[in-house]
């Protein structure tokens, strides 16, 4: 049988996760986490509070879920220009550029459900949800307000696993 793990999160500051595919410097932002940054902020705390061992125990189980998202309510993106400092040639040690930035603002609760089959999976999701700070790049804060368990998937949720 299904189980759902429902977890919001409040966004606590810009969030910014660009595509494999483009780099930091001009790449656009995606405006929610994607299924594998998702996983992955669930495998890394996994890790980090129980070890390499237990992250490899636990990582078919996190690979498996299927995850569904709300968006928050409203989002924003700031796109801006920055001046930067890249490493230089051979008599240069930096070179002072420009590069695009952008941050994604959000406004209202992040919600995802991850469903599962294994039922003793629970608990251990509903523990390292609580644990997650950020998804995709580090400094784009969220902050878990509520986490409960159900049978079935809430009206509203996009299922990003397709």
């Amino acid at each position: 049988m299904t189980q759902y793990i429902l977890l919001d999160y409040a966004p606590c500051a810009t969030f910014e996760l660009r595509p494999s595919n483009t780099t930091k410097t001009g790449g656009k932002t995606l405006l929610c986490p994607t299924p594998y940054a998702i996983k992955m902020a669930l495998l890394d705390r996994m890790i980090r509070h129980n070890g390499v061992d237990y992250g490899r125990e636990q990582f078919t189980k996190v690979r498996d879920l299927h995850v569904y998202l709300q968006p928050p309510q409203a989002q924003a993106v700031n796109r801006t220009f920055q001046k930067i400092l890249r490493p230089g040639g051979k008599n240069q040690i930096w070179i002072e550029t420009i590069a695009m930035r952008e941050f994604c603002i959000q406004t209202g609760v992040l919600r995802l459900a991850l469903a599962t089959e294994h039922a003793d999976f629970v608990p251990i999701v509903q523990k390292t949800g609580a644990a997650i700070n950020y998804f995709g790049q580090r400094g784009s804060f969220y902050q878990l307000e509520a986490c409960w368990q159900d049978d079935m998937l809430p009206d509203g949720y996009i299922d990003m696993s397709q």
